[in-house]
Formats: structure tokens, C-alpha cells, sequence
């Protein structure tokens, strides 16, 4: 069991904008238990409470009004998303293989969501504030008004197939059902995604890195996304005593110089449709020098932080161009 707290106060010191606050203060279960199968075998199953709490975005009560007909609002009464998960995996390494896999079920019954709705009232609508959301226009907000249950299957395998050559695979496929009975929503489906890679060790100490990945659509509680797919390719080489400058260069998707993004929302009377597009294509090289010397292991620090119990949010939705409502 542990406690959270996040207070946040927000005020918009240049330009537009309405200042906002929150205060998160979450208890957070959790229980484990293992088995150990053989010496390189282990049987773990649990449960555990996840929580997701509401970004800027999903607070933001800024009314978005930039494109007049498609209007973004968010909601600072939000609650943080608890998530109560029941889990099973299994995992066995060697020094050839290591493979894990894990089934999980879990459920909330007061998800953040994006409630889109067309403002059907011929002299338009008027909000809080006083601000007003013309006859046809598509309002767009978020609420704790989600359930929804999915079950999901993982799969890890990393094969060290020489000392040179290492190859891996991630796996997952999941069933989504997502139900909002205040709103009478509902939808439901599955999504999978795949990725892996191979390293491999070339003649004068160059390292090869193959990538590629894809998903499926994943689906909202009004609509759904796009599936996409990628691939990487790099070179490395470390030069110097211990090896302490190090060039690498790499590219992605070198056949795709733009990728598009599509949203597909539906509500009880209307359809909305958008598009957005977004480099794709990437090339670059990098150069790093190590100084001094580590007289004990250092765990390396990511690139950036993940806040994955932040809810993801975003402006995404009718006014990112491309289709409109119908």
C-alpha cells in the first residue's frame, strides 16, 4: 500500500487563458506472489491498483475555440482513473533465451474520456464563462464517465543466438470493452501491436541495430484511431582506449516522408472524421566522448521521462484539419 499526492496550480501569465488548480491524493494497493518453478523458472501472479491522473490538457478549462466548429474544452473537476488489474506471468532465462509471458485482466468504472457532441440548438449554446459554441459546431470535453474491461496477453522473447547476435520480439493483443452508460456509449474490439530488432556485431567492431514495430487501431469510446508501423536502421562504432568516444548514425522510415493520422468519432448524430499529418522520415548521427572513469556501475538514465500515470490528452480530435463533420 502506498499513498500519492500531486497538487497542481496553473496561471496563465501572458495571453489567454483561465487559471486552474487540482489536488490528487490517491492510496494505491498492491499484492504479489511468487513461485519458483526450477532454477530458471518463476510463476508470479497479483493484483494491483493503477492510476492514471488527468494531464493539462484534460484539465484546461481554456475554451479552444480557434476553429469555431470544432470547439475543445477541458474539465478541472477531473478525478485521477483507478485501475484495478489481476495478473499472471511466467518467465525462464538461460543464457540462450529469455522469455516472459503474462496475462492480464483489468477493469475501472470511472475512466477519462473524450465526450464529443454537436451543438444542435439553432441560437447556439452558451458556457460557463460566456462563451459560446455556435448552431453545428462539435464540442468536445473530457469526463470521469468511462467503464471498461480488457484482457491482454504479452509476450517477450530475447534470444542471444551468438556472442555477436542478438535477436528479440515483443508481443501484445488485447479485448477492449468500453461502456459509458450516462452517455448510452458503447464499443468494443481488439487491438494488437508487435515489435522487435536484431543486433549484430560486424566485422571492425561495428554494431548493427535492425527495428520495426507496428499496431492496430485502437479503438475510444466514441471511435477510433490509426494503426501505424515503423523500422529503424543503425551503425555503431567505438574508438579510443576503453573505448570512450563513440559515433553512431541512424535513419527511420526512409520510404515514408510524411505519415498520417486518422480519428474517427461517432455520436448520436453526427460523424467526424480528421486527419492530421506528421514527419515521419528521420535521419541523424551523434558523437559522444566519455570522460573520467566510473569506479562503480551507474545505472544509465533514459533519454526523457515517462509520466505513464499521467492520462494522455491533447488537442486531437475534430480541429486537427482534414475531414470535418458530416
Amino acid at each position: 500500500m502506498r499513498y500519492e499526492q500531486t497538487i497542481q496550480e496553473v496561471k496563465y501569465l501572458v495571453g489567454p487563458g483561465e487559471n486552474f488548480d487540482s489536488n490528487f491524493s490517491d492510496l494505491v494497493p498492491s499484492v504479489s506472489l511468487g513461485i519458483k518453478l526450477g532454477k530458471t523458472q518463476n510463476l508470479r501472479g497479483g493484483y494491483n491498483m493503477r492510476i492514471w491522473r488527468p494531464g493539462i490538457w484534460n484539465l484546461n478549462p481554456y475554451f479552444d475555440n480557434q476553429n469555431p466548429m470544432f470547439i475543445n474544452q477541458g474539465n478541472p473537476n477531473l478525478k485521477s482513473e483507478k485501475s484495478h488489474s489481476f495478473d499472471l506471468s511466467y518467465s525462464s532465462f538461460t543464457s540462450k533465451f529469455n522469455i516472459n509471458l503474462s496475462l492480464r485482466h483489468s477493469f475501472n468504472n470511472n475512466g477519462i474520456e473524450r465526450i464529443s457532441r454537436l451543438i444542435t440548438d439553432k441560437d447556439g449554446e452558451i458556457f460557463e464563462g460566456g462563451h459560446k459554441a455556435p448552431y453545428g459546431a462539435l464540442y468536445s470535453t473530457y469526463g470521469n464517465i468511462g467503464k471498461s474491461r480488457e484482457t491482454e496477453l504479452n509476450f517477450y522473447l530475447n534470444w542471444n543466438a551468438s556472442p555477436k547476435t542478438r535477436i528479440y520480439v515483443n508481443g501484445r493483443g488485447n479485448y477492449s470493452d468500453l461502456r459509458s452508460p450516462a452517455q448510452e456509449l458503447h464499443n468494443y474490439g481488439w487491438n494488437a501491436s508487435a515489435y522487435g530488432g536484431i543486433q549484430q556485431t560486424l566485422p571492425g567492431k561495428v554494431r548493427l541495430s535492425l527495428n520495426g514495430g507496428g499496431s492496430t487501431p485502437r479503438i475510444s469510446l466514441q471511435g477510433k484511431g490509426s494503426g501505424y508501423s515503423y523500422y529503424s536502421l543503425g551503425l555503431s562504432r567505438s574508438f579510443l582506449k576503453e573505448e570512450r568516444l563513440s559515433l553512431n548514425i541512424y535513419c527511420s522510415n526512409v520510404l515514408e516522408k510524411y505519415r498520417t493520422y486518422n480519428n474517427h468519432t461517432e455520436g448520436a448524430n453526427f460523424i467526424s472524421k480528421s486527419s492530421s499529418k506528421y514527419p515521419s522520415r528521420y535521419y541523424g548521427f551523434s558523437i559522444s566522448y566519455r570522460l573520467g572513469e566510473l569506479k562503480a556501475s551507474v545505472k544509465k538514465a533514459a533519454r526523457s521521462i515517462d509520466n505513464d500515470d499521467v492520462k494522455g490528452g491533447g488537442g486531437g480530435g475534430g480541429n486537427t484539419g482534414g475531414g470535418g463533420g458530416q
